[in-house]
């Protein structure tokens, strides 16, 4: 028996770096590729010479789908073996003749290129914009089609707070995660609080509150 695995793999992509940005572009696939194709053939080994085994042509299964994977792109998977087991007198599998496996990646035209954007930004919130809030943005897009996925990450240097916010319209996505200090001027012992938030559409899921207390650096309790 002879067994052959096969892979191929190519990517083009292009790095754009600009003022506080980064973006990322890489064309869309412009025919199949194939992540793994499997393939069994059946030979004969006399003193006479090498010569291949045909296969069992009753029960022949030929299968081949695709199903969507992302946008753009769908991913098809090929199964081919000779099925014996209604036959008490064949062989087991792989031994009933030429098999193969194969899935592969098939670009549907739909998108012309994926583009990944990283951006940084200071922004000031607040009354007279007195405090400061470090941005970071990314935009994930399939070019040619609507699907986009946003990620910003927020940090009020004033307020100690850290906020996500995960946005993906195509799939009616729209979280975020806030993480806080609640009392960040206190200062040496006392009782210190970080805050935990999962919000859905603008909408708190769920809230968890840890306290911490400290007194005179010997004893110590934490409640959530």
């Amino acid at each position: 028996m002879h067994t052959s695995l096969y892979h191929e793999s190519g990517l083009n992509a292009k790095l754009v770096m600009a003022d506080k940005q980064i973006k990322l572009t890489i064309p869309a696939p412009q025919g199949p590729a194939k992540l793994i194709s499997i393939t069994n053939k059946l030979f004969e080994v006399t003193s006479a010479g090498v010569k291949p085994i045909p296969s069992l042509v009753e029960d022949r299964i030929d299968v081949s789908e695709c199903t969507p994977f992302l946008a753009g792109m769908k991913y098809c998977t090929t199964l081919q073996y000779s099925d014996a087991s209604s036959h008490d007198t064949a062989p087991y599998f792989p031994f009933t003749g030429d098999s193969k496996l194969a899935v592969e990646l098939h670009p549907t035209g739909d998108v012309t290129e994926y583009t990944a954007t990283i951006g940084y930004e200071l922004l000031r919130e607040g009354e007279e914009g007195g405090q400061k809030v470090d941005t970071v943005k990314m935009v994930l897009k399939a070019e040619g089609a609507d699907p986009t996925a946003t990620a910003t990450v927020k940090y009020n240097r004033r307020k100690n707070v850290l906020t996500t916010d995960i946005q993906i319209p195509d799939f009616d996505l729209e979280a975020g995660i806030r993480l806080g200090v609640v009392d960040g001027n206190t200062k040496g012992n006392g009782i210190h609080s970080i805050s935990f938030d999962l919000i859905n559409k603008n909408i708190p899921q769920l809230s968890l509150v840890g306290r911490a207390k400290i007194e005179a650096m010997k004893d110590a309790m934490l409640q959530v």
